[in-house]
Order: structure tokens, then C-alpha cells, then sequence
């Protein structure tokens, strides 16, 4: 049977795996786009 689901996931990820710069880059691609990091996240997760 299947439950009903929230539709939300949250992603972590290690500081050691991921450099600052590339939260300020995709930050700044949220912004340029007119949407939230979540949504830029969103995006590009489902292509």
C-alpha cells in the first residue's frame, strides 16, 4: 500500500564535499532565475 507522501526531501551534504563558492553559484543562478535555491535544486535534480 502506498502512503501518502509529503512531496519535500532535504538534501545534506558534507562541507568537505561541497565548496562554498558552489553554494554562492548556485545562490546566485536561484536569484538570475527569479526563483528559490530549492526550486534551482528542484530543477535540475528532475532533468
Amino acid at each position: 500500500m502506498l502512503e501518502r507522501l509529503s512531496g519535500q526531501a532535504a538534501v545534506r551534504i558534507s562541507q568537505r564535499k561541497i565548496r562554498t563558492e558552489t553554494h554562492k553559484d548556485l545562490a546566485a543562478q536561484a536569484t538570475e532565475s527569479g526563483v528559490g535555491l530549492n526550486r534551482l535544486a528542484s530543477a535540475k535534480l528532475s532533468r
